[in-house]
């Protein structure tokens, strides 16, 4: 995941009301809502991620906690959480989580020839793809994003 905070984009027929933080951007487009009620024609009001091009469906008929509510939880903004407890003894819990993955006994019989950890052979081949395939990845991902977006924006 990115260090850019979500954004979002909204439109209001074929014309963008907002675009930026989520909260500035429900806020912009409940006060269209209450100017357009009826929305004539067209004229409908859609809301987008940025960061994938999907529509998002938000409720627009109260009060902007209440839109704000109706967001994916990866757009909610940041809640402030209670201090945790003091650390206890021993190695200092790294935000690691142990999933488990599926390879065939000559996967198994490669990881233990290489040196270190079966995890940590694992850890290095995704870095390198990671830095081998960065430009694929960031082309095909804009070709995902617009995807999403033409599909709901342009369908309608």
């Amino acid at each position: 995941m990115n260090n850019e905070s979500p954004s979002l984009i909204a439109f209001l027929g074929v014309e963008q009301i907002a675009r930026g933080k989520p909260a500035e951007v429900l806020a912009a487009t409940l006060t269209a809502a209450s100017e357009h009620p009826d929305q004539p024609g067209n004229q409908r009001i859609a809301i987008f991620n940025e960061a994938n091009g999907c529509p998002l469906d938000v409720n627009l008929r109260g009060s902007l906690s209440d839109a704000l509510a109706t967001l994916p939880q990866s757009l909610q903004p940041l809640q402030i959480h209670e201090p945790e407890l003091p650390r206890g003894r021993g190695r200092p819990r790294l935000g690691v989580q142990s999933r488990e993955i599926s390879l065939l006994p000559r996967h198994w019989e490669w990881l233990a020839s290489q040196p270190g950890s079966a995890s940590a052979t694992l850890r290095r081949l995704v870095d390198s793809a990671r830095k081998t395939r960065k430009t694929s990845d960031i082309i095909r991902s804009a070709i995902e994003k617009t995807h999403h977006f033409i599909w709901d924006f342009a369908a309608d």
